[in-house]
């Protein structure tokens, strides 16, 4: 499971269901108004993210 946090407020806003880059790319997918995203120093999100 991989938490999204807000980080201007410190809070949730959402769960992933596993800690892949494919959950991670279909949530982007589906919330194109992120625009800054920083992450812990896993690298299972570097290509969803790069993406």
């Amino acid at each position: 499971m991989s938490v999204v946090v807000d980080q201007m407020t410190h809070m949730p806003i959402a769960l992933l269901e596993d800690r892949n880059g494919e959950a991670l790319d279909n949530w982007l997918t589906r919330n194109p108004q992120i625009q800054y995203i920083t992450r812990d120093r896993g690298r299972c999100f570097t290509e969803a993210i790069n993406k």
